[in-house]
């Protein structure tokens, strides 16, 4: 009895350490949509042309989506 409660702690631990791996990993990326956000406001502070100010949009709208996904999975990884 005592080595089905070992390996269910292990299981439990085993799966603490990959829900803990997965927000570690979310989080991540969404600290690198914030260093691409600051890269596009350095590119955007350069050109002032609109035809690149219009693919810089584009670029922030991507991130932005993104973002917000990357939030939902965090959302939802710390629900389970």
């Amino acid at each position: 009895m005592t080595t089905n409660k070992t390996n269910s702690n292990l299981h439990i631990e085993d799966l603490h350490f990959e829900h803990s791996q997965w927000i570690r990993k979310l989080k991540f990326l969404k600290d690198e949509l914030k260093f691409f956000v600051a890269r596009l406001e350095e590119v955007a502070v350069r050109y002032t042309s609109m035809e690149v100010l219009k693919e810089l949009e584009q670029f922030q709208n991507k991130i932005y989506i993104e973002s917000n996904i990357l939030d939902e999975w965090i959302h939802d990884t710390n629900e389970h």
